[in-house]
């Protein structure tokens, strides 16, 4: 169904380690090192990161302006320490530098023979498809034969949610908990982003796998408790709509409303007992980290804000306790950070960290704009399917932070990168 070379052979033990890289840490837990939290995937890229520097990279505008934003964050640690009464904590410097590193796995194409480029980049996408459709069909499975009631088990608190790969999962034909290693409802956007891949491969490579992989994701969305991968999916798809130059999009169009209708009016019933709509339908409290709770701790910000006018300027640096210690108003319970990368990244490194990393998705979507130029088909359709998602995945940070996420961000970056430097091929005029 999902597309990988069949001679495995052909990839380079310098490829593998690049698609190590990219889809570890969907399969593995996170261990501690000097309290910074690490996947086995992000040790292997930061290894391939410290390869890339030492070896010389082409620095370009995404990663150059990103990089800027990672370094004001890092010296945020530094000289801000005052607003936290001179509390340093030395893994905060440490976790900043492993964010700048890592950006660096975005350079994985330029290292790579031209004729593997496209073979590791098949891999990487269907290896880091496979857990999501596993786990959809295992879902499917207890619905089919062991008749679970998910009502009984459904919870509004965000630790224990029935929702795709999350602490409690479908074991048996009982609810277990399965620990908080790899547990995410941002899987969402993950979800919305690879539709739409699969969506952009079908209509461009006109092969019916990618239309059941792209119609697959679509339920693997509704069934995790993703508003934000909802938003990100609407905008994509739409704007998706709008930019695909086949005849396809038509046909398309009224297959998807036309399914969906068919789809509520059907299983409505079971699919709003957990996931996607049964958080849509169900009443908010004031302590939900998904709605109410993120106006709170916004208008925390402000108030915070108000009192020390100078953290509009630098900042008050990075660190877990940052939002306890300073925005905190009254008795109520702060978390760590503000569930908004923007405000994050205004509150830790000031309004230049904020302008930087603005800066970083407006040069991320003029590299994409570049798509209809790339000649290789496949390249073509992944970048068309880029391009179309940003926009979405741009607004859903505002309610979170998917896009320096530990599961998803070495991945994002190393497919971007592999089809952005072999495409400096056949876009050699202009550079993108």
């Amino acid at each position: 169904m999902l597309d990988s070379s069949k001679n495995l052979k052909k990839i380079s033990f310098f490829g593998w380690t690049i698609i190590l890289s990219a889809v570890l840490p969907l399969y593995t837990p996170k261990f501690i090192i000097m309290s910074i939290p690490f996947l086995p995937g992000e040790i292997i890229g930061l290894i391939l990161a410290i390869y890339f520097l030492v070896r010389g990279v082409p620095i370009n505008n995404f990663t150059k302006y990103f990089f800027f934003y990672t370094l004001i964050i890092f010296f945020s640690t530094f000289y801000a320490h005052f607003f936290r009464d001179g509390v340093f904590s030395f893994s905060m410097p440490l976790l900043s530098l492993k964010r700048i590193l890592i950006v660096l796995v975005f350079y994985s194409g330029f290292f790579l023979i031209k004729n593997e480029r496209l073979k590791v980049l098949k891999k990487i996408i269907f290896f880091y498809s496979v857990p999501f459709i596993i786990h959809l069909f295992y879902i499917f499975y207890n619905f089919a034969f062991e008749g679970v009631d998910l009502r009984d088990f459904w919870s509004k608190d965000p630790k224990v949610n029935l929702t795709l790969l999350t602490s409690f999962n479908l074991v048996d034909g009982s609810v277990s908990f399965i620990g908080n290693a790899g547990t995410s409802v941002q899987l969402g956007v993950f979800c919305s982003f690879l539709s739409i891949i699969f969506l952009s491969l079908y209509t461009t490579l006109n092969k019916y796998k990618y239309l059941i992989a792209h119609i697959l994701f679509l339920f693997a969305l509704v069934f995790t408790a993703s508003r934000s991968g909802l938003l990100s999916l609407f905008i994509g798809l739409t704007y998706f709509i709008v930019i695909d130059r086949t005849n396809k999009k038509y046909s398309y169009s009224i297959f998807l409303f036309s399914g969906l209708i068919l789809l509520f009016s059907f299983t409505f019933e079971i699919i709003s007992q957990f996931g996607l709509i049964n958080r849509l339908l169900s009443a908010e409290s004031l302590y939900d980290t998904s709605a109410s709770l993120r106006i709170y701790i916004w208008k925390s910000f402000i108030l915070g804000l108000v009192n020390y006018p100078l953290i509009f300027l630098i900042g008050v640096g990075y660190n877990d306790d940052v939002a306890s210690n300073i925005f905190r108003f009254g008795d109520q319970f702060i978390p760590s950070s503000f569930e908004n990368m923007f405000i994050d990244s205004l509150a830790f490194g000031g309004i230049f960290c904020l302008t930087f990393l603005l800066v970083t998705w407006h040069s991320l979507f003029k590299m994409a704009q570049n798509y209809p130029k790339i000649n290789n088909e496949y390249y073509r359709a992944i970048f068309k399917g880029v391009y179309a998602f940003l926009p979405g995945y741009f607004l859903a940070n505002f309610f979170g932070n998917s896009f320096q996420t530990d599961f998803f961000q070495s991945f994002f970056l190393i497919v971007l990168g592999i089809i952005y430097f072999d495409s400096r091929i056949s876009i050699k005029p202009k550079k993108i």
